[in-house]
């Protein structure tokens, strides 16, 4: 659980959190479940922190610094952002716990940021640990477009990642069938044994993708994805 001495810093507030992590830059972050909802936290340093089961719901954490923290695993309660203000927040390399146990293989992990707002914060290089596979994606049950949700699943059949960052991700025996890839970056993705039968792949960007024992019946390289390719066979079932 949370340290409790640093968490006693956090609530004096942000000036002299940020200014005790400057002081401490070795200092091994622990916050996990600690409940810091409602709080003005704003420009707070929470980079390469453990915040695995923190409650932030109505938090302020406009441009807040998420660089490399961990934000959720199986075995632990995930980060709640419900209701939070994280306007130029980063989560530049943000890390996901997920160990590839095969008894929750397929599994889901979520990371809570319903109605929050997320203008102008930064996702890059998002990292899953294990065979786990991270999906940022737009909430299509709201046309706000700053309510975005973190999924981890081992199954990712018929959703959108239309233009999505997925560049060297791990995706080995990934079932990605009937999968909108339009657009997405799958550069140096490992799709090794994955399953991409019935997948849209107009305009993805595929260079130095790895594709060892591929599964793909047929896919649509179509802008409108209705093409289907080849039109009136299947690829060997392995290619």
């Amino acid at each position: 659980m949370a340290n409790r001495k640093q968490l006693a810093i956090l609530k004096q507030g942000v000036a002299a959190w940020n200014k005790w992590r400057e002081e401490h830059p070795d200092a091994k972050i622990d916050l996990r479940g600690a409940g810091l909802s409602g709080l003005d936290l704003s420009g707070a340093n929470f980079s390469k922190a453990d915040i695995r089961g923190v409650d932030f719901k109505g938090a302020y954490l406009v441009e807040a610094n998420f660089n490399s923290s961990t934000l959720g695993s199986f075995y632990e309660k995930s980060s709640d952002f419900r209701y939070s203000k994280l306007n130029g927040a980063i989560f530049n390399y943000a890390y996901f716990k997920v160990e590839p146990i095969d008894n929750i293989w397929g599994g889901e992990l979520s990371i809570k940021f319903s109605y929050s707002i997320l203008y102008y914060s930064s996702w890059k290089n998002i990292i899953v640990s294990g065979y786990y596979f991270l999906n940022l994606f737009r909430d299509t049950t709201n046309n706000d477009d700053s309510i975005i949700q973190l999924l981890i699943c081992g199954n990712a059949e018929g959703i959108s990642l239309e233009g999505k960052n997925l560049q060297r991700m791990r995706l080995v025996e990934f079932d990605l069938r009937n999968t909108d890839l339009r657009g997405t970056d799958l550069r140096q993705a490992d799709l090794s044994r994955a399953d991409i039968t019935g997948a849209k792949l107009w305009g993805s960007a595929r260079e130095n993708w790895i594709i060892d024992g591929i599964r793909c019946e047929y896919v649509y390289w179509d802008e409108a994805g209705e093409q289907r390719t080849p039109p009136n066979r299947d690829f060997p079932r392995r290619i």
